[in-house]
C-alpha cells in the first residue's frame, strides 16, 4: 500500500512539470517534429531532470530512511525506494531521449543535441550515484540511457563527416573560400569550444552497466583528424571536377587549406585536438598547391624569354622581338584571365605575388637588357615592341587577385 500510494505521489509530482515532451516519446513522434521542437524539449528535459533527482528523489530516499528506519540490513529501504520508483514510471523519463538519441535528425544538429545530454548528465553523475546507491535496475537503465546517448554521438558525427565528404556544391567563381571548408572549421571549432568535455567523453571512453571505464575504439584527436580528412577528400574531388581550368583548382585548394590553417589560430581547442603534425601537413598541401600553380600557369610564360635556338647576327633582332611579342601576349592573356580570381588571406596573397615577380622580372631584365635596344631600335614609340618596364610588370602583378579590375594594357 504504501510503496503504491507514494509511487502514485511521485507520478503526480513528476507530471506536475508538465512534460509535454513525454508525449513524443516514441520514434515516430520524434521524427515527426521539427529539430527546433527537439532541441526545445531536450532543454526542458535536462533541467526538469534534474530537478527530480536533485529534489524529489533525493526527499522521497529521505522520507523512506525515517517511515523504514527499523528495517535492517538497510538493503531493505532500498528495495522499498526502487518499488516506489517503479510504480511512479520513472523510467518514462527516459524513454523520450532515448528516441531523440536515436533519431535520424541532421546529425550536425543532433550531434549539439546529444552533447547537451552526455553534459548534463555527466553534471548530475555524483548526485544520480548518490540518490539511487543500490538500485541496481535503475541505474543499470539510467547507463544503458547514457551510453546510448554516447553511442548516437559517434553515429551522427560519422553521418556528419559522410556528408562532408559527399557534399555537392559550386565551386566559387573566383576560386575563394567554400562554404564547406568553412562550415566544417567553425563547426568543429564550436564543438571542441563549447563541448571539450563531452566529446572527449564521446570519442574516449565508454561505460558499462557497473561503471567501470573501459578504453573506447576511437579517441578524439582521430575522430576530428577523421573529419578534416573527409574535408580534404571533398576539396580535392570537387576542385578536380568543379573547374575546367586546373590552375584555377590550386587557387582554390591554396585558399582553403590557408583558410582552416588561420581559423586555427582562432580555435584552440580544435588545433590542440588537431596537433602540430595536422598544421605541418596542410601547409604542405598550401606550398604544393602553389608550386604547381606556379608551374601550371607561369612557366610557359617564363620559357618564352628563353635565349635557347635564338638566331645569331642580323636575324637575332627580329628573334628577340618575336620572342618579346610572344611573352606579352601570353603574359596579357594571363593577366586578363586570372585578374578577378582571389587569395584571401593577406600574407598568401603577397607571397603568390612575389613568387610571380621573382619568376618573371629578373629574366624579362636581363632579356631586355639585352635585346632591348637592337629589338626598337629606329622603330616609332607607337611600334615599339618592348610595351612594360619591369616596374609595370610588378605592379600588375600587384593588382592580382584582390577580384579586381585590370590596368590598361599598353596598345597593340
Amino acid at each position: 500500500m504504501y510503496m503504491e500510494a507514494r509511487g502514485r505521489m511521485m507520478k503526480k509530482s513528476m507530471a506536475s512539470v508538465k512534460p509535454a515532451y513525454l508525449r513524443h516519446a516514441s520514434a515516430e513522434a520524434v521524427r515527426e517534429l521539427k529539430w527546433e521542437d527537439v532541441h526545445s524539449f531536450l532543454f526542458s528535459w535536462m533541467h526538469d531532470f534534474t530537478a527530480v533527482v536533485r529534489v524529489l528523489m533525493v526527499s522521497e530516499r529521505q522520507l523512506c530512511k525515517l517511515v523504514f528506519a527499523m528495517l535492517d540490513p538497510s538493503s531493505q529501504q532500498t528495495k522499498v525506494f526502487e518499488d516506489i520508483l517503479k510504480e511512479s514510471k520513472f523510467t518514462l523519463f527516459l524513454t523520450f531521449v532515448e528516441e531523440v538519441a536515436r533519431s535520424h535528425h541532421r546529425p550536425e544538429a543532433l550531434l549539439v543535441g546529444l552533447l547537451d545530454l552526455v553534459r548534463g548528465l555527466e553534471n548530475l553523475r555524483r548526485d544520480i550515484d548518490d540518490v539511487f546507491k543500490g538500485c541496481t535496475e535503475i541505474l543499470k537503465d539510467i547507463v544503458k540511457t547514457h551510453n546510448l546517448i554516447i553511442t548516437n554521438v559517434r553515429r551522427a558525427f560519422w553521418e556528419l563527416a559522410k556528408n562532408v565528404e559527399t557534399r555537392k556544391s559550386d565551386v566559387p567563381n573566383d576560386g575563394g573560400k567554400d562554404r564547406n571548408a568553412s562550415f566544417v572549421v567553425n563547426y568543429m571549432g564550436m564543438l571542441l569550444r563549447d563541448y571539450p568535455d563531452a566529446m572527449d567523453l564521446a570519442f574516449t571512453t565508454q561505460y558499462s552497466t557497473d561503471r567501470r571505464v573501459s578504453t573506447a575504439p576511437e579517441s578524439l584527436p582521430r575522430a576530428v583528424n577523421g573529419m578534416m580528412d573527409a574535408l580534404v577528400t571533398n576539396l580535392e574531388e570537387r576542385a578536380s571536377n568543379g573547374y575546367s581550368d586546373p590552375i584555377l583548382a590550386h587557387i582554390f585548394l591554396m585558399n582553403n587549406y590557408r583558410h582552416v590553417l588561420v581559423r586555427l589560430k582562432e580555435c584552440d581547442g580544435l588545433s590542440n585536438c588537431l596537433g602540430d603534425a595536422f598544421v605541418l601537413e596542410w601547409r604542405k598541401k598550401v606550398d604544393q598547391n602553389m608550386r604547381n600553380y606556379l608551374k601550371k600557369s607561369w612557366e610557359k610564360v617564363l620559357a618564352l624569354l628563353s635565349r635557347e635556338g635564338l638566331s645569331s647576327g642580323r636575324n637575332v633582332s627580329k628573334d628577340a622581338a618575336s620572342r618579346v611579342r610572344l611573352f606579352n601576349s601570353a603574359f596579357e592573356d594571363t593577366y586578363r584571365q586570372q585578374l578577378r580570381w582571389v587569395i584571401l588571406e593577406d600574407q598568401l596573397r603577397d607571397t603568390v605575388r612575389l613568387a610571380i615577380i621573382n619568376m618573371l622580372v629578373p629574366a624579362y631584365h636581363s632579356f631586355i637588357n639585352s635585346y632591348g635596344g637592337i629589338i626598337d631600335e629606329n622603330v616609332h614609340p607607337s611600334k615599339r615592341v618592348v610595351k612594360y618596364t619591369t616596374d609595370a610588370l610588378q605592379n600588375m602583378v600587384r593588382d592580382m587577385f584582390q577580384g579586381g579590375q585590370s590596368r590598361p594594357l599598353p596598345p597593340e
